[in-house]
């Protein structure tokens, strides 16, 4: 649970620094005004019919205010993770990594660690930062199949340099966190890879 909520958290930061881009849509600004003033039921009234019609930051918007409770609207995770979906699917980056994150914990979606990889890895080569560090963490747990602590390694390397908030990756390469050691030449090919990456 602690979990779910460190994520709520880093998807409204994100949300409210402009991480989304609207466009011109005149009704999604009116919908984003309403919903960064705690006007909810206004803004969902506006996003809902702009989702249905394919907008993909309005079906973003929808995820936010299904994922989360105090909004006019019962929480219900599986409503958010299809409007996630639907708009990682065209592309829309914090959508990605939402999908991939519900994956991850089982939120609104089984645990399913290709399908989070997946998303998270789609979000991390579109340069989000909480998505490379997710990747990362991803590929340093022994329960996944896509295990790798040389690219587990290699995104947090460019999670560094893409993460605003150097707190977030201060610690994570902490051995007893991981429970494995890196060699040197493990940490020189995730470097080259990193390099080759960027």
């Amino acid at each position: 649970m602690r979990s779910m909520k460190f994520f709520q958290s880093i998807l409204m930061i994100l949300a409210l620094s402009g991480c989304v881009y609207a466009g011109d849509n005149e009704e999604f600004q009116k919908a984003k005004q309403a919903y960064q003033a705690d006007n909810f039921i206004y803004a969902w009234n506006k996003f809902k019919p702009l989702a249905e019609s394919g907008h993909r930051e309005s079906q973003y918007y929808l995820g936010l205010l299904y994922s989360a409770s105090g909004t006019g609207r019962a929480q219900n995770l599986p409503r958010a993770a299809e409007w996630y979906s639907r708009a990682a699917q065209q592309g829309h980056v914090l959508s990605q990594f939402s999908t991939g994150m519900m994956y991850q914990y089982g939120t609104g979606l089984t645990v399913d660690y290709s399908e989070a990889f997946y998303w998270l890895e789609m979000a991390a080569k579109n340069d989000l930062g909480e998505a490379q560090l997710a990747v990362s963490r991803l590929l340093a747990n022994k329960k996944n199949p896509n295990f790798d602590p040389v690219r587990s390694y290699m995104w947090f390397l460019l999670a560094r340099f893409s993460i605003r908030d150097k707190t977030m990756t201060k610690h994570f390469y902490d051995t007893e966190i991981l429970g494995f050691h890196l060699r040197k030449d493990q940490e020189d090919k995730a470097l080259t890879l990193a390099l080759e990456t960027k």
